[in-house]
């Protein structure tokens, strides 16, 4: 049931990271308390391989959700992260990755989530507003903070199928 291709976006987003208890019910009882608070939650990785556990969430209300965690107790930080939507196609997570290192931007942590035709992929690097610009170069999309031309021009390819480096001082 497609209601057509998944839009594309690159976005920096909060996001919670929650010291998880090592034992039961530890992470349901996280997840009861951010149904109830922080909205749905659009992406998680759970790490127990590492001291201390953690739980990584994505949802719609990060900071009402980590305030409500703190009241019940538990330990819990926001962290900024870059969130890109994109059509699930094979390569994609690649030819990103590809693009930071280009950059020289290092990916410190990643997971994502697919659905039939969308992709999600949270990042958080070791320079979020350059990954940000980076990868939205890549995906050509337009940058909010940059004003159109006359009758809409751009600065970006037609077809936006190379990839532009920019550097300071150059045009």
């Amino acid at each position: 049931m497609s209601a057509g291709p998944a839009p594309v976006s690159v976005r920096t987003e909060l996001a919670l990271r929650v010291v998880c208890p090592v034992r039961a019910p530890g992470l349901s009882a996280i997840l009861k308390v951010l149904r109830k608070s922080a909205g749905p939650v659009r992406g998680h990785l759970v790490d127990r391989l590492h001291d201390p556990p953690q739980l990584f969430i994505l949802c719609e209300r990060p900071e009402e959700g980590a305030r409500a965690l703190e009241r019940d107790g538990k330990q819990v930080e926001t962290e900024t992260v870059i969130t890109v939507r994109t059509p699930n196609r094979p390569g994609t997570f690649s030819h990103l990755v590809e693009t930071l290192e280009a950059g020289e931007i290092e990916v410190l942590y990643s997971y994502s989530t697919a659905m039939e035709d969308e992709l999600l992929i949270v990042l958080r690097t070791s320079d979020n507003p350059k990954a940000e610009d980076a990868l939205r170069s890549f995906l050509v999309l337009p940058d909010p903070s940059i004003p159109r031309g006359p009758a809409g021009t751009s600065d970006r390819p037609p077809g936006g199928k190379s990839r532009r480096q920019s550097r300071k001082g150059s045009s």
